[in-house]
Protein backbone atom coordinates (compact mmCIF):
# COMPACT_ATOMS: atom_id res chain seq x y z
CA UNK A 1 0.00 0.00 0.00
CA UNK A 2 1.26 3.46 -0.89
CA UNK A 3 1.91 5.71 2.08
CA UNK A 4 0.14 9.12 2.13
CA UNK A 5 3.34 11.18 1.71
CA UNK A 6 5.09 8.81 -0.72
CA UNK A 7 5.16 9.62 -4.43
CA UNK A 8 3.27 6.91 -6.36
CA UNK A 9 5.70 6.76 -9.32
CA UNK A 10 9.31 5.67 -9.77
CA UNK A 11 11.72 5.58 -12.69
CA UNK A 12 10.41 2.14 -13.66
CA UNK A 13 6.95 3.62 -14.11
CA UNK A 14 8.07 5.60 -17.18
CA UNK A 15 8.07 3.37 -20.23
CA UNK A 16 10.07 3.86 -23.40
CA UNK A 17 6.84 4.30 -25.35
CA UNK A 18 5.91 7.31 -23.23
CA UNK A 19 9.37 8.81 -23.73
CA UNK A 20 9.08 8.52 -27.52
CA UNK A 21 5.84 10.53 -27.44
CA UNK A 22 8.05 13.59 -26.90
CA UNK A 23 9.19 14.69 -30.38
CA UNK A 24 12.83 15.49 -31.09
CA UNK A 25 13.27 19.28 -30.99
CA UNK A 26 16.03 20.58 -33.28
CA UNK A 27 15.38 24.32 -33.00
CA UNK A 28 12.43 24.84 -35.36
CA UNK A 29 10.27 27.53 -33.66
CA UNK A 30 7.15 26.11 -35.33
CA UNK A 31 7.52 22.76 -33.53
CA UNK A 32 8.39 24.25 -30.13
CA UNK A 33 4.74 24.38 -28.86
CA UNK A 34 4.32 20.65 -29.59
CA UNK A 35 7.56 19.86 -27.75
CA UNK A 36 6.58 22.00 -24.74
CA UNK A 37 3.09 20.45 -24.49
CA UNK A 38 4.53 16.93 -24.53
CA UNK A 39 7.10 17.81 -21.85
CA UNK A 40 4.43 19.50 -19.71
CA UNK A 41 2.32 16.35 -19.83
CA UNK A 42 5.30 14.25 -18.75
CA UNK A 43 6.14 16.56 -15.82
CA UNK A 44 2.49 16.85 -14.80
CA UNK A 45 1.99 13.09 -14.81
CA UNK A 46 5.17 11.85 -13.14
CA UNK A 47 6.71 14.92 -11.46
CA UNK A 48 6.84 15.17 -7.68
CA UNK A 49 5.90 18.76 -6.86
CA UNK A 50 5.66 18.11 -3.14
CA UNK A 51 9.29 17.01 -2.98
CA UNK A 52 11.48 19.00 -5.43
CA UNK A 53 14.57 17.06 -4.31
CA UNK A 54 13.11 13.75 -5.48
CA UNK A 55 15.54 12.03 -7.84
CA UNK A 56 12.61 11.29 -10.16
CA UNK A 57 12.40 15.01 -11.02
CA UNK A 58 16.04 14.98 -12.06
CA UNK A 59 15.40 11.88 -14.15
CA UNK A 60 12.51 13.63 -15.95
CA UNK A 61 14.77 16.58 -16.79
CA UNK A 62 17.35 14.17 -18.24
CA UNK A 63 14.64 12.60 -20.41
CA UNK A 64 13.67 16.04 -21.74
CA UNK A 65 17.30 16.91 -22.48
CA UNK A 66 17.67 13.63 -24.37
CA UNK A 67 14.93 14.77 -26.77
CA UNK A 68 16.93 17.87 -27.79
CA UNK A 69 19.16 17.97 -30.85
CA UNK A 70 21.37 20.44 -32.70
CA UNK A 71 21.59 24.03 -31.48
CA UNK A 72 19.05 23.67 -28.61
CA UNK A 73 21.09 20.77 -27.22
CA UNK A 74 24.30 22.83 -27.21
CA UNK A 75 22.40 25.81 -25.79
CA UNK A 76 21.01 23.82 -22.85
CA UNK A 77 24.14 21.73 -22.40
CA UNK A 78 26.36 24.78 -21.89
CA UNK A 79 24.22 25.95 -18.95
CA UNK A 80 23.58 24.31 -15.61
CA UNK A 81 19.78 24.18 -15.86
CA UNK A 82 18.26 21.72 -13.40
CA UNK A 83 14.51 22.36 -13.75
CA UNK A 84 12.05 22.11 -16.62
CA UNK A 85 10.89 25.68 -15.91
CA UNK A 86 14.36 27.09 -16.65
CA UNK A 87 14.76 24.96 -19.79
CA UNK A 88 11.36 26.01 -21.12
CA UNK A 89 12.06 29.72 -20.49
CA UNK A 90 15.37 29.56 -22.38
CA UNK A 91 13.84 27.68 -25.33
CA UNK A 92 10.97 30.18 -25.56
CA UNK A 93 13.42 33.10 -25.54
CA UNK A 94 15.49 31.53 -28.30
CA UNK A 95 12.37 30.84 -30.38
CA UNK A 96 11.21 34.44 -29.94
CA UNK A 97 14.56 35.79 -31.15
CA UNK A 98 14.47 33.48 -34.18
CA UNK A 99 10.88 34.44 -34.97
CA UNK A 100 11.47 38.19 -34.70
CA UNK A 101 14.60 37.86 -36.85
CA UNK A 102 12.58 36.24 -39.65
CA UNK A 103 9.73 38.70 -39.21
CA UNK A 104 12.12 41.65 -39.32
CA UNK A 105 13.41 40.68 -42.75
CA UNK A 106 9.91 40.72 -44.26
CA UNK A 107 8.78 43.78 -42.28
CA UNK A 108 11.87 45.82 -43.13
CA UNK A 109 11.43 45.12 -46.85
CA UNK A 110 7.76 46.15 -46.86
CA UNK A 111 8.43 49.27 -44.79
CA UNK A 112 11.48 50.30 -46.79
CA UNK A 113 9.75 49.88 -50.14
CA UNK A 114 6.57 51.73 -49.13
CA UNK A 115 6.13 55.20 -50.57
CA UNK A 116 4.66 56.95 -47.52
CA UNK A 117 7.59 56.56 -45.06
CA UNK A 118 10.11 57.25 -47.82
CA UNK A 119 8.37 60.48 -48.82
CA UNK A 120 8.01 61.58 -45.20
CA UNK A 121 11.68 60.87 -44.49
CA UNK A 122 12.88 62.77 -47.56
CA UNK A 123 10.64 65.77 -46.80
CA UNK A 124 11.96 66.22 -43.25
CA UNK A 125 14.42 69.07 -42.71
CA UNK A 126 17.49 68.34 -40.62
CA UNK A 127 19.03 71.04 -38.40
CA UNK A 128 22.82 71.08 -38.70
CA UNK A 129 25.53 73.34 -37.25
CA UNK A 130 25.40 75.23 -40.53
CA UNK A 131 21.72 76.15 -40.43
CA UNK A 132 20.98 75.92 -36.71
CA UNK A 133 20.78 79.72 -36.43
CA UNK A 134 17.91 79.84 -38.91
CA UNK A 135 14.86 80.83 -36.77
CA UNK A 136 12.52 79.06 -39.19
CA UNK A 137 14.16 75.73 -38.40
CA UNK A 138 15.32 76.22 -34.82
CA UNK A 139 11.90 76.52 -33.19
CA UNK A 140 12.44 73.98 -30.42
CA UNK A 141 16.21 73.73 -29.95
CA UNK A 142 17.63 70.80 -28.03
CA UNK A 143 20.08 71.60 -25.27
CA UNK A 144 23.25 70.15 -26.74
CA UNK A 145 26.04 71.56 -28.93
CA UNK A 146 24.56 70.07 -32.12
CA UNK A 147 20.74 70.21 -31.99
CA UNK A 148 19.41 67.84 -34.62
CA UNK A 149 15.67 67.22 -35.12
CA UNK A 150 13.22 67.09 -38.01
CA UNK A 151 11.20 70.22 -38.69
CA UNK A 152 8.19 68.07 -39.63
CA UNK A 153 6.80 65.90 -36.86
CA UNK A 154 3.72 63.64 -37.21
CA UNK A 155 1.09 63.74 -34.49
CA UNK A 156 1.50 60.04 -33.83
CA UNK A 157 5.11 58.95 -34.43
CA UNK A 158 4.03 55.29 -34.47
CA UNK A 159 1.30 55.59 -37.09
CA UNK A 160 3.55 54.51 -39.97
CA UNK A 161 4.85 51.59 -37.97
CA UNK A 162 1.30 50.44 -37.25
CA UNK A 163 0.42 50.62 -40.95
CA UNK A 164 3.06 48.09 -41.95
CA UNK A 165 3.14 45.75 -38.97
CA UNK A 166 2.75 42.05 -39.89
CA UNK A 167 -0.73 40.69 -39.26
CA UNK A 168 0.58 37.51 -37.65
CA UNK A 169 2.87 39.22 -35.15
CA UNK A 170 2.73 38.29 -31.48
CA UNK A 171 0.28 40.04 -29.20
CA UNK A 172 0.71 43.80 -29.10
CA UNK A 173 1.15 43.95 -25.34
CA UNK A 174 4.28 41.80 -25.63
CA UNK A 175 6.06 44.50 -27.60
CA UNK A 176 7.04 48.05 -26.84
CA UNK A 177 8.27 50.91 -28.96
CA UNK A 178 12.02 50.84 -29.48
CA UNK A 179 13.51 53.10 -26.79
CA UNK A 180 16.69 53.71 -28.81
CA UNK A 181 15.05 56.58 -30.73
CA UNK A 182 15.39 60.23 -29.82
CA UNK A 183 12.94 61.63 -27.30
CA UNK A 184 11.95 64.12 -29.98
CA UNK A 185 9.16 62.53 -32.11
CA UNK A 186 10.30 61.83 -35.63
CA UNK A 187 9.58 59.45 -38.49
CA UNK A 188 11.36 56.19 -37.83
CA UNK A 189 11.89 52.79 -39.36
CA UNK A 190 12.76 51.14 -36.05
CA UNK A 191 11.19 47.72 -35.54
CA UNK A 192 9.06 46.92 -32.52
CA UNK A 193 11.23 44.91 -30.17
CA UNK A 194 10.47 42.77 -27.16
CA UNK A 195 12.79 43.65 -24.26
CA UNK A 196 13.28 40.56 -22.05
CA UNK A 197 15.37 41.01 -18.91
CA UNK A 198 18.27 41.26 -18.60
CA UNK A 199 18.89 43.58 -21.49
CA UNK A 200 21.54 46.12 -22.44
CA UNK A 201 21.56 49.13 -24.71
CA UNK A 202 24.55 50.63 -26.48
CA UNK A 203 25.38 54.15 -25.37
CA UNK A 204 24.33 57.19 -27.37
CA UNK A 205 25.76 57.64 -30.83
CA UNK A 206 25.19 59.81 -33.89
CA UNK A 207 26.13 59.62 -37.53
CA UNK A 208 26.27 62.14 -40.35
CA UNK A 209 24.91 61.12 -43.75
CA UNK A 210 27.02 63.72 -45.57
CA UNK A 211 29.30 66.55 -44.53
CA UNK A 212 26.39 69.00 -44.94
CA UNK A 213 23.78 66.97 -43.09
CA UNK A 214 23.70 65.32 -39.68
CA UNK A 215 21.25 63.04 -37.94
CA UNK A 216 21.32 62.14 -34.24
CA UNK A 217 19.86 58.90 -32.90
CA UNK A 218 20.25 58.46 -29.12
CA UNK A 219 20.28 54.77 -28.26
CA UNK A 220 19.79 55.06 -24.51
CA UNK A 221 21.62 56.53 -21.55
CA UNK A 222 23.10 54.80 -18.54
CA UNK A 223 26.07 54.70 -16.25
CA UNK A 224 28.46 54.74 -19.16
CA UNK A 225 26.60 57.47 -21.05
CA UNK A 226 27.37 60.39 -18.73
CA UNK A 227 28.85 62.66 -21.39
CA UNK A 228 25.51 63.46 -23.14
CA UNK A 229 26.45 64.90 -26.51
CA UNK A 230 30.09 63.85 -26.20
CA UNK A 231 29.17 60.15 -25.93
CA UNK A 232 28.65 59.89 -29.65
CA UNK A 233 29.40 57.73 -32.63
CA UNK A 234 30.23 59.77 -35.71
CA UNK A 235 30.40 58.86 -39.35
CA UNK A 236 31.29 60.75 -42.50
CA UNK A 237 30.76 60.27 -46.20
CA UNK A 238 32.54 61.84 -49.18
CA UNK A 239 31.52 65.45 -49.71
CA UNK A 240 30.66 65.12 -53.39
CA UNK A 241 27.02 65.35 -54.41
CA UNK A 242 27.19 61.97 -56.12
CA UNK A 243 28.14 60.38 -52.80
CA UNK A 244 25.00 61.55 -50.99
CA UNK A 245 23.06 58.49 -52.12
CA UNK A 246 25.73 56.07 -50.89
CA UNK A 247 25.80 54.36 -47.52
CA UNK A 248 27.81 55.64 -44.57
CA UNK A 249 31.37 54.35 -44.73
CA UNK A 250 32.88 55.43 -41.40
CA UNK A 251 31.69 55.04 -37.78
CA UNK A 252 33.19 55.71 -34.37
CA UNK A 253 32.09 53.95 -31.17
CA UNK A 254 33.49 56.05 -28.34
CA UNK A 255 32.81 58.00 -25.16
CA UNK A 256 34.95 61.02 -26.05
CA UNK A 257 34.67 63.84 -28.53
CA UNK A 258 38.09 62.90 -29.92
CA UNK A 259 39.59 59.44 -29.82
CA UNK A 260 42.78 60.42 -31.62
CA UNK A 261 44.75 60.86 -28.39
CA UNK A 262 48.49 61.62 -28.64
CA UNK A 263 50.89 59.42 -26.71
CA UNK A 264 54.55 58.44 -26.70
CA UNK A 265 56.18 55.02 -26.36
CA UNK A 266 59.17 54.45 -24.06
CA UNK A 267 60.73 51.24 -25.41
CA UNK A 268 63.14 50.77 -22.48
CA UNK A 269 60.24 49.95 -20.15
CA UNK A 270 57.67 49.07 -22.85
CA UNK A 271 55.22 51.74 -21.73
CA UNK A 272 52.79 54.15 -23.36
CA UNK A 273 52.37 57.61 -21.82
CA UNK A 274 49.46 59.80 -22.77
CA UNK A 275 50.48 63.39 -23.59
CA UNK A 276 47.91 65.50 -21.74
CA UNK A 277 48.67 69.20 -21.41
CA UNK A 278 45.37 69.65 -19.58
CA UNK A 279 46.70 67.67 -16.60
CA UNK A 280 48.80 69.64 -14.16
CA UNK A 281 50.56 66.58 -12.71
CA UNK A 282 51.97 63.41 -14.22
CA UNK A 283 51.03 59.87 -13.26
CA UNK A 284 52.30 56.33 -13.71
CA UNK A 285 50.52 53.00 -13.32
CA UNK A 286 50.99 50.96 -10.16
CA UNK A 287 52.33 47.91 -12.01
CA UNK A 288 54.88 49.91 -13.97
CA UNK A 289 56.09 51.75 -10.87
CA UNK A 290 56.51 48.56 -8.84
CA UNK A 291 58.30 46.72 -11.66
CA UNK A 292 60.77 49.42 -12.73
CA UNK A 293 61.03 52.02 -9.94
CA UNK A 294 60.23 50.24 -6.64
CA UNK A 295 63.01 51.99 -4.71
CA UNK A 296 61.57 55.42 -5.49
CA UNK A 297 58.04 54.80 -4.21
CA UNK A 298 56.97 56.60 -1.04
CA UNK A 299 53.76 58.02 0.40
CA UNK A 300 53.65 61.09 -1.78
CA UNK A 301 54.33 61.84 -5.44
CA UNK A 302 57.60 60.01 -5.99
CA UNK A 303 60.53 61.01 -8.18
CA UNK A 304 62.01 59.26 -11.19
CA UNK A 305 65.58 60.18 -12.13
CA UNK A 306 66.31 60.28 -15.85
CA UNK A 307 69.44 61.28 -17.71
CA UNK A 308 68.16 64.85 -17.79
CA UNK A 309 66.37 65.68 -14.54
CA UNK A 310 64.30 64.31 -11.65
CA UNK A 311 60.55 64.22 -12.29
CA UNK A 312 57.67 63.54 -9.92
CA UNK A 313 54.87 61.12 -10.77
CA UNK A 314 51.69 60.11 -8.95
CA UNK A 315 50.89 56.40 -8.80
CA UNK A 316 47.45 56.01 -10.33
CA UNK A 317 45.79 53.35 -12.50
CA UNK A 318 43.60 55.55 -14.67
CA UNK A 319 43.46 53.50 -17.88
CA UNK A 320 44.05 49.97 -19.17
CA UNK A 321 45.43 51.32 -22.44
CA UNK A 322 48.08 53.68 -21.09
CA UNK A 323 50.77 53.34 -18.46
CA UNK A 324 50.84 56.97 -17.40
CA UNK A 325 50.25 60.64 -18.17
CA UNK A 326 52.77 63.33 -19.04
CA UNK A 327 51.22 66.46 -17.56
CA UNK A 328 51.88 70.15 -18.05
CA UNK A 329 54.38 70.43 -15.19
CA UNK A 330 56.78 67.83 -16.55
CA UNK A 331 56.36 69.29 -20.04
CA UNK A 332 57.52 72.66 -18.71
CA UNK A 333 60.47 71.07 -16.89
CA UNK A 334 61.55 69.31 -20.08
CA UNK A 335 60.91 72.45 -22.16
CA UNK A 336 58.91 70.19 -24.45
CA UNK A 337 57.21 71.28 -27.65
CA UNK A 338 54.45 69.27 -29.33
CA UNK A 339 54.90 69.37 -33.10
CA UNK A 340 51.72 67.99 -34.63
CA UNK A 341 52.86 68.56 -38.20
CA UNK A 342 55.93 66.32 -37.73
CA UNK A 343 54.22 64.19 -35.05
CA UNK A 344 57.02 64.49 -32.51
CA UNK A 345 57.47 65.55 -28.88
CA UNK A 346 60.56 67.75 -28.98
CA UNK A 347 62.65 68.51 -25.89
CA UNK A 348 65.96 70.35 -25.53
CA UNK A 349 67.74 66.99 -25.58
CA UNK A 350 65.86 64.72 -27.98
CA UNK A 351 62.88 64.19 -30.25
CA UNK A 352 60.34 61.50 -29.35
CA UNK A 353 57.89 60.15 -31.96
CA UNK A 354 54.30 61.09 -31.21
CA UNK A 355 51.68 58.41 -31.86
CA UNK A 356 47.94 58.88 -32.15
CA UNK A 357 45.53 56.32 -30.83
CA UNK A 358 43.31 55.26 -33.71
CA UNK A 359 41.57 51.99 -32.76
CA UNK A 360 39.78 51.27 -36.01
CA UNK A 361 37.95 48.23 -37.31
CA UNK A 362 37.18 47.96 -41.01
CA UNK A 363 34.15 46.04 -42.18
CA UNK A 364 34.31 45.08 -45.83
CA UNK A 365 31.43 44.69 -48.28
CA UNK A 366 28.98 42.01 -47.17
CA UNK A 367 31.15 41.12 -44.20
CA UNK A 368 30.48 40.46 -40.52
CA UNK A 369 32.92 41.47 -37.78
CA UNK A 370 32.99 40.81 -34.04
CA UNK A 371 33.39 44.09 -32.10
CA UNK A 372 33.03 45.40 -28.55
CA UNK A 373 30.49 48.16 -27.89
CA UNK A 374 29.89 50.10 -24.64
CA UNK A 375 26.70 49.17 -22.78
CA UNK A 376 24.98 50.42 -19.62
CA UNK A 377 24.67 47.01 -17.93
CA UNK A 378 27.54 44.88 -16.61
CA UNK A 379 25.68 41.56 -16.46
CA UNK A 380 26.97 38.13 -17.33
CA UNK A 381 24.48 37.65 -20.16
CA UNK A 382 22.58 40.44 -21.90
CA UNK A 383 20.13 40.82 -24.77
CA UNK A 384 20.91 43.45 -27.42
CA UNK A 385 18.06 44.37 -29.73
CA UNK A 386 18.47 44.81 -33.47
CA UNK A 387 19.77 48.26 -34.50
CA UNK A 388 20.25 49.65 -37.97
CA UNK A 389 23.12 52.14 -37.80
CA UNK A 390 22.62 53.11 -41.43
CA UNK A 391 21.19 51.55 -44.59
CA UNK A 392 23.06 48.29 -44.97
CA UNK A 393 24.94 48.54 -41.64
CA UNK A 394 23.35 46.92 -38.62
CA UNK A 395 23.86 45.19 -35.29
CA UNK A 396 21.74 42.01 -35.31
CA UNK A 397 19.79 41.25 -32.17
CA UNK A 398 21.66 38.72 -30.09
CA UNK A 399 22.37 37.21 -26.71
CA UNK A 400 25.90 38.01 -25.60
CA UNK A 401 28.12 38.55 -22.59
CA UNK A 402 29.58 41.70 -21.04
CA UNK A 403 32.83 42.57 -19.33
CA UNK A 404 33.76 45.97 -17.91
CA UNK A 405 30.59 47.49 -19.41
CA UNK A 406 31.48 46.28 -22.90
CA UNK A 407 29.49 43.73 -24.89
CA UNK A 408 30.89 41.44 -27.56
CA UNK A 409 28.57 41.65 -30.54
CA UNK A 410 28.50 41.53 -34.32
CA UNK A 411 28.37 44.30 -36.91
CA UNK A 412 27.10 43.29 -40.34
CA UNK A 413 27.78 45.17 -43.57
CA UNK A 414 25.30 44.31 -46.32
CA UNK A 415 26.31 47.01 -48.81
CA UNK A 416 29.02 46.83 -51.44
CA UNK A 417 31.10 49.60 -49.84
CA UNK A 418 33.70 49.21 -47.09
CA UNK A 419 33.06 50.62 -43.60
CA UNK A 420 35.57 51.70 -40.98
CA UNK A 421 34.65 51.59 -37.28
CA UNK A 422 36.35 53.48 -34.47
CA UNK A 423 36.00 52.34 -30.88
CA UNK A 424 37.45 53.01 -27.44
Amino acid sequence: MTQPNQHPYTRASITQAEITTIPIFNGDPNTLPIFIDACNDLIKTYGDRANPNNSLNTYLVRIIKSRLAGEPLSLIGSRQLKTWTDIKALLELRALLEFTRMEHQNWQYRCGMSAAPQALYKSSTQITPGNMKNPALNQNPIRNPFPVKPNFQPTNPNQFQNLYRPANQYQTNQFQTNQFRNNVPRPTYSQFQRQPQPHAKPSSFKFAKTSAQQLEIPVGTGRRAKFSSSSLCTGRNPTSESAQSKSIDHFEFNHLQSVHLPYIIIPEINAKFLVDTGASVSSISTELAQNHFPEYIYYSPFSVTTMHEVHKFNIMDFSKKYDGILGMKIMEEMEAVIDFSRKILKTKFTEIPLHFDDPSIKVGPRERRIVKIPVDRNLQEVYIAHQELAPGVEIPENLTTTQDYEAITEVAKNWHQESKFQKT
